[in-house]
């Protein structure tokens, strides 16, 4: 189970940047989406998993389940041990064609275990009009 969501929201994130080319956000959605991104990320770090399933988006949610996103969120927690800091790299705008916008987020993070990683949160515009996060992955650099 844990795979498949993996595999999911990879594939989720590369059709994004498939997307997202020549495509730009406004200053306000960035920023909206930097600061979703953000606060999901602190839910996660702090153990937070149900509070973190409640703020995601619509579209995650009927992806996936909140037991798997729990999995996930705990062996991530427990391999990559505590974030020591966490820095914004770039953002990414994409508009797919069924008229949803997504903001992909990406900072270069360090943990206790692991000194540097890139962390991808793609953010979505959700039904509610708030960005909310709708995916995570991570790459060792």
């Amino acid at each position: 189970m844990k795979v498949a969501i993996s595999v999911f929201l990879s594939l989720i994130i590369l059709s994004l940047f498939a997307f997202g080319q020549g495509f730009q956000a406004d200053k306000k959605s960035e920023r909206s989406a930097i600061e979703a991104a953000e606060t999901w990320l602190k839910l996660i770090d702090k153990g937070k998993y149900s509070a973190s399933w409640d703020k995601a988006t619509n579209y995650f949610k009927t992806n996936g389940s909140k037991e798997a996103w729990r999995k996930l969120v705990t062996t991530r927690n427990e391999a990559l041990g505590r974030v020591l800091s966490r820095n914004l790299k770039s953002t990414k705008y994409a508009n797919l064609p069924e008229g949803q916008e997504w903001i992909i987020v990406i900072y270069t993070t360090s943990f206790k275990n692991i000194e540097s990683v890139t962390e991808v949160v793609p953010t979505m515009l959700d039904i509610d009009g708030k960005w909310k996060g709708a995916g995570y992955t991570f790459e060792f650099e």
